[in-house]
């Protein structure tokens, strides 16, 4: 018997590194997703997701001061290209 259900993976995602950022982070994702999926895909090259993402990335960055990790200088800026 043929199954006529449309499958659909299950997709784990991960929280994020704290729960302060968590809805920085869901907000970022469905941004990314949409931007990579709807326009990347089709040759749209352009990053519509850059203020979500450094807005992210802030959280991320205090909240790992906070759990006292020392993170490289190196890593202090991350260049969107």
């Amino acid at each position: 018997m043929i199954d006529t259900e449309i499958y659909v993976p299950y997709i784990a995602t991960m929280n994020s590194v704290s729960p302060k950022c968590q809805q920085l982070k869901e907000d970022y994702d469905k941004c990314f997703n949409h931007w990579f999926t709807d326009k990347y895909l089709k040759g749209v090259k352009k990053e519509d997701c850059i203020d979500v993402f450094r807005s992210y990335q802030s959280c991320v960055k205090d909240a790992i001061k906070e759990k006292g990790i020392n993170i490289s200088e190196n890593t202090d800026e991350i260049k969107l290209t």
